[in-house]
């Protein structure tokens, strides 16, 4: 851009990471906000319509700046996209010509586990471990964003070193013929040149307050650099920036428990609230995960205060979650009663006509015929049991001085046991795992208990809409895992369940609106995003400012 049209408020400069591309940075006077309108003004400049897009260093500083541009005059036909997804529409049109697929999580995951298994090398010991395959898994990424050289030195590392050498290089291997968001930055950057459609759409693309970028994205903002297609915001740093005033907190408040601290917090921002201050412009963030994603929500939502954030539970805790997750453990716990019935409660459980289970009479019924464990066990006392309630109906019918309401408890109990030894009966035969294990077969099993026991999308018509995002994330999930059999490395039982496990670990979506209520989120997820009011929550010692941990598979000191 060489700062032709820039205003005076910001000043061009460099980044570490991004020699040659313009950069913009702002200073005490023009803070990065005001600096970006003025860039964007500045490329609109002889054309009000023409495209630009802002990558934007989280999504909630995009929705952040979105809810600001509405406040705008005259600045239109701007986006706000994350830099991913940004060398997505650049870089998979280009990826997808090659056969190449994306790269899911359980497909990561599960290369992940093939490459420790075959050879563990010194960490044979704890190779079986689901932690070793994350922490694993956590490191093979980083080393995805860092630089060659990075690779290079590993070997002088060590035998840890080299063993994880030859596991990024056994992985990458066998993930060729899918491609992860490094691929695509790289491919994104050699499709620049060429000014494909998808360029023209984004028009120039404004990187505003980057985080640490890998390898691949620098080399994807150079590539639009050098078009003349990207410009790169940054806060204000160096010598040439005017001093800026790091942001103090006016109250620091101890608590004796988070429950306390939680509830100090709310009753901080509601008297801001009774002074006039919008509920959207408060925030309240949390360093550490437990117990504060849990325990805010539940404090606000009990003093009816409206709130929006990233979902504090998981996939495995929706219904279609839920009702999966301890369906396929039924074998292994030998269908004890306690499983069956908590199960029987975890959703909107279906019988063979398509009436909801009536989960709480069927615990009484299994309860009462004496049932505790077991296949076998269910279908003789629930047998037994109905054969005793047939007889004493039998009887109470053909008595005269039975009263009627003891005559309608046995018709109703003797329904319910029918219904239930019905339903037990088809349970065991239904969840009994493929004989001829692989991941195919597994997730096919899964999908059919799934569709039998909570119907299909038009069963669920009533749910809530989260509910039904939730279960269609299930179903992607159940679909990824299908896919892994062309990684060669085999499925059985223990292990699908894992890396099913893994599949439901995933957030479920969004709660609230942003811009309505109090946002809540961990600090990294505010990044970018504007607030009035901040409160920060669960700031002990260690947790603010985080400590960083020694990757156990790459430890600071060389073997």
């Amino acid at each position: 851009m060489g700062g032709q049209g820039v205003e005076s408020g910001f000043s061009l400069g460099s980044h570490p990471d991004l020699a040659g591309v313009p950069t913009v940075h702002a200073s005490a006077g023009a803070p990065a906000r005001q600096a970006l309108w003025d860039l964007v003004a500045s490329r609109q400049g002889s054309d009000p319509l023409a495209p630009v897009t802002v990558a934007v260093p989280s999504p909630y500083a995009g929705l952040s700046l979105r809810r600001e541009l509405g406040r705008r005059r005259g600045l239109v036909n701007v986006r706000f996209l994350a830099l991913g997804r940004i060398a997505e529409l650049l870089g998979a049109p280009h990826l997808a010509t090659t056969g190449r697929t994306p790269l899911t999580p359980a497909r990561r995951t599960e290369a992940v586990r093939a490459v420790l298994q075959a050879d563990p090398g010194p960490f044979a010991s704890v190779a079986s471990h689901r932690g070793t395959e994350e922490g694993l898994a956590a490191t093979i990424t980083e080393l995805r964003r860092a630089p060659a050289g990075v690779l290079a030195a590993l070997a002088q590392r060590g035998p840890r070193g080299r063993a994880l050498l030859h596991f990024y290089r056994a992985y990458v291997e066998l993930t060729a013929d899918s491609y992860d968001d490094q691929d695509l930055a790289l491919a994104a950057s050699d499709a620049a040149p060429t000014a494909p459609p998808a360029l023209a759409e984004l028009g120039h693309v404004v990187v505003y307050l980057p985080r640490r970028l890998s390898t691949a994205e620098a080399t994807l903002v150079r590539g639009l650099g050098a078009v003349g297609r990207a410009t790169v915001v940054v806060a204000a740093s160096g010598a040439t920036a005017a001093p800026m005033a790091p942001p103090v907190a006016d109250r620091v408040v101890s608590a004796p428990d988070p429950e306390d601290e939680v509830r100090a917090a709310l009753r901080r921002l509601l008297a801001r609230a009774d002074a006039g201050a919008s509920l959207s412009g408060m925030a309240i963030l949390y360093p550490v995960r437990e117990p504060y994603a849990r325990l805010v929500p539940e404090i606000l939502a009990s003093a009816a205060v409206p709130w929006n954030g990233p979902s504090s539970t998981r996939l495995a805790e929706s219904v279609a979650g839920r009702v999966l997750g301890q369906l396929v453990r039924l074998v292994d716990d030998d269908f004890a009663r306690d499983a069956v019935a908590d199960w029987l409660v975890s959703g909107p459980i279906l019988d063979a006509e398509g009436r909801r289970v009536p989960g709480a009479r069927w615990d009484l019924v299994s309860r009462t015929a004496g049932v505790v464990a077991g296949a076998h066990q269910w279908t003789d006392r629930l047998t037994h049991h109905r054969d005793q309630l047939r007889a004493a109906w039998t009887a109470a019918r053909d008595g005269d001085d039975e009263p009627e309401w003891r005559l309608g408890r046995l018709e109703g109990d003797l329904e319910h046991t029918e219904r239930l030894e019905a339903f037990i009966t088809e349970l065991v035969a239904r969840a009994q795992p493929p004989a001829s294990p692989s991941w195919a077969k597994f997730s096919a099993w899964c999908q059919t208990l799934l569709s039998r026991y909570l119907g299909g999308e038009g069963r669920r018509a009533g749910w809530p809409e989260r509910e039904l995002d939730a279960a269609r994330r299930v179903d992607a999930a159940l679909a990824d895992l299908a896919s892994l059999d062309d990684l060669g490395a085999g499925a059985d039982l223990p292990r699908f369940r894992v890396a099913l496990d893994v599949a439901l670990d995933a957030p479920t979506a969004h709660v609230g609106r942003f811009g309505t209520g109090i946002f809540v989120g961990p600090l990294a997820a505010a990044v970018g995003a504007a607030f009035d009011t901040i409160v920060i929550v669960g700031g002990t010692e260690g947790s603010l400012p985080p400590r960083g941990q020694e990757d156990p598979f790459l430890p600071d000191a060389p073997d």
